[in-house]
């Protein structure tokens, strides 16, 4: 409820928990809090100012959103999630210089760090930040200002067997992932192609494709 204010220390660690909400009255994450859980896309409250050490410590996967009212966050705090995309409001990077391994076993080379608008200059300094490869400034309005939609479009969503990509004038690399960040497919393209996914069963899949100068993320569902 909104009565709460803080999650304790290993509240739902090894809980087996895949969802949950927590309310804007949270300002506190205790140390393990979800630690080992199986979060799909973590939502962290406006409210929170504090993210403990091991909080989710190998506890979720997919999207990971950490709201401008955190300050502090603690070692290892998501050290073996499986993430394939980051979004940080603060415009300053959070100082990580005190928390080691905040986002250890993070594949860094395909987890897309989106910071906001006349930011990234400060996070290609910041310590832990700068590890990773691409990180990309979102327009004010949240989106992102270097992917253009109408050079490149992907249909339908959902799909059942596979899907189209269309590509306008541009050279591209599209490379599908599951939600734990392994590429199950990657092909070239440079016009409308088809992406065969019949070999691979029902549910969600980030779709990455980058070109000379876009990094587009997608995630599309197959039925």
């Amino acid at each position: 409820p909104n009565s709460v204010t803080t999650i304790g220390e290993a509240a739902f660690m090894m809980s087996g928990l895949t969802g949950m909400t927590l309310p804007n009255s949270i300002t506190t994450i205790g140390n393990e809090a979800f630690e080992r859980c199986r979060l799909i896309d973590i939502e962290i409250p406006n409210s929170v100012t504090s993210i403990g050490s091991y909080a989710y410590y190998a506890g979720g996967s997919g999207t990971l959103s950490i709201p401008s009212s955190v300050v502090s966050i603690g070692t290892s705090a998501f050290e073996g999630c499986i993430l394939t995309s980051i979004y940080p409001k603060s415009t300053i990077p959070i100082d990580l210089s005190y928390s080691p391994t905040v986002f250890n076993q993070t594949i860094k080379s395909t987890c897309i760090l989106y910071v906001p608008a006349g930011s990234k200059p400060l996070y290609q300094a910041a310590n832990q930040w700068k590890d990773f490869t691409h990180i990309v400034e979102m327009a004010p309005n949240g989106l992102n200002e270097l992917t253009n939609n109408e050079h490149f479009i992907l249909y339908p969503n959902p799909f059942t067997e596979g899907f189209y990509m269309d590509a306008v004038d541009k050279h591209a690399t599209v490379s599908v992932y599951n939600l734990m960040g392994v590429k199950l497919l990657s092909k070239q393209i440079t016009s409308k192609s088809y992406m065969d996914m019949a070999g691979l069963p029902q549910g969600q899949y980030v779709v990455k494709i980058l070109t000379d100068v876009d990094i587009i993320e997608k995630k599309l569902i197959k039925k």
